[in-house]
């Protein structure tokens, strides 16, 4: 007779557990998790879309899915399903045509147990009645006895055309319309002289649907002075990426504005003193960009645009940095800049460019994909950094503390103010002017200073 070990008794009296089991049903050991449905379904209908959102249950329910079943009232509609994952507590629903559905939830559980949870009534507009959305970055501003208003188009489906109406003491004098796909700019002229009036703007669809009117009040002024002769100009080769443009000082003349679109599209604007009689404006290579000049008064009236043409670099064209002439002998032919220059693109190490620093030529294309750049404190001709049109952080070391040769604050001021895109500048706190740079930046409207 074979003995019977320890550990045998206990796998028979699994075993004897296994067939009382059996007997009392049981198939399984486990406990299995109860069935809790979704709750508190709530609904919301938009125009050509429905947004739901309800109370999930936590991992302890067995619920697998739930199914929601729509019906649009129209004749000849037929029943829609779409199944929601069951741990998603909302759902949004769009493309919808306009009706009245009902909206059907089921939960389903994983033996294949459901339960109707809960029907929603709600009415979806359609798509194309809609307001279309008011107009972006709305800018006006009156020249003379004249009205220029300027703005970016909204994405929108139903968006077709922006409405302009002019009032005088609540008196609706003139209405005017903007088309889908204009150059984003209207001219209203024939205004009194010193004249106060109240502009009301809005965007409309083709069926006429409109969004929210807002109004802007503003007053004409006298006659402006005329705007100076805009020489442009980019022979400049240390400017690679800049338009150079003169004008002749006048006493009349306060400022100039200039605005402009990009080659990339953007609309870009510039302030110029009048007392300078040159500027350069920052510009993408590789076409011709139309320029619109104005003249500002002593007495802050504006003059009418001026157009002017300027020409930029090809993209393909190559330039090479000019090295800096504070440079010690030894150091004649390098630029710390073209070093950083050469690393972001890719060309290789910085020990890599100074072996063999006539390599760093680079085209007006490759300039203009560099997003971030590192400057050292040895910088000084900071003047190459308008090649970099599409700069966003610009970020400046410690360098040598002992070194007070770095450039001034108006440098940079120059450089911020003339690069388009630039919106964050990192400054290493033992920079030599980080004080005087967080001062002057940090509340301005354009750029985020920070503390490296």
């Amino acid at each position: 007779m074979k003995r019977v070990t320890n550990h045998s008794w206990i796998l028979l009296a699994l075993a004897a557990a296994f067939v009382a089991c059996e007997r009392e049903g049981i198939k399984d050991l486990y406990i299995e998790k109860p069935f809790v449905p979704i709750r508190d379904v709530r609904g919301e209908a938009g125009y050509g879309k429905a947004t739901f959102a309800w109370t999930a249950p936590d991992s302890a329910s067995s619920l697998f899915y739930t199914e929601l079943i729509a019906t649009n009232a129209l004749p000849g509609s037929e029943p829609w399903r779409l199944v929601i994952p069951r741990n998603l507590d909302s759902l949004l629903v769009t493309d919808m045509p306009g009706g009245d559905y009902s909206f059907l939830f089921v939960s389903h559980a994983a033996s294949g147990e459901s339960v109707e949870v809960a029907t929603l009534s709600l009415s979806v507009q359609s798509w194309d009645l809609e307001p279309p959305a008011t107009i972006l970055d709305f800018t006006c501003l009156s020249a003379e006895n004249t009205l220029l208003a300027y703005w970016q188009e909204p994405v929108h489906a139903t968006y077709d055309r922006v409405v302009f109406e002019i009032y005088r003491q609540g008196a609706l004098l003139r209405s005017e319309s903007v088309e889908k796909g204009s150059t984003g700019e209207i001219l209203l002229p024939d205004l009194d002289y010193h004249a106060d009036y109240e502009l009301r703007y809005y965007s409309a669809s083709a069926r006429d649907i409109r969004s929210e009117s807002r109004a802007v009040a503003f007053s004409t002024g006298g006659a402006a002075p005329a705007v100076p002769e805009i020489l442009p100009s980019t022979s400049r080769v240390d400017y690679a990426h800049s338009g150079e443009i003169t004008w002749t000082v006048s006493a009349e003349v306060d400022s100039l504005l200039v605005r402009f679109i990009d080659l990339n599209g953007e609309n870009r604007l510039y302030r110029f003193g009048g007392a300078r009689g040159r500027e350069y404006l920052s510009l993408l290579p590789g076409g011709t960009v139309e320029l619109r000049v104005q003249a500002r008064g002593t007495d802050g009236t504006w003059s009418l645009p001026r157009p002017r043409e300027i020409k930029t670099r090809l993209a393909d064209e190559t330039y090479s940095l000019k090295v800096p002439n504070c440079l010690s002998s030894q150091d004649q032919r390098l630029s710390k800049l073209s070093e950083r220059y050469y690393q972001a693109l890719g060309r290789g190490t910085q020990d890599d460019y100074r072996a063999n620093p006539e390599s760093a030529i680079y085209t007006f294309q490759e300039m203009a994909t560099l997003r971030e750049i590192t400057l050292d404190h040895e910088i000084i001709n900071i003047d190459e950094l308008e090649l970099l049109v599409n700069l966003e952080t610009l970020r400046v070391n410690a360098g040598n503390p002992g070194r007070d040769n770095c450039p001034q604050v108006e440098y940079f001021l120059r450089v911020i103010d003339r690069l388009p895109r630039v919106r964050e500048v990192l400054v290493h706190a033992n920079y030599p002017r980080h004080d005087q740079l967080k001062q002057e930046l940090e509340n301005s409207a354009k750029v985020t200073f920070r503390t490296l």
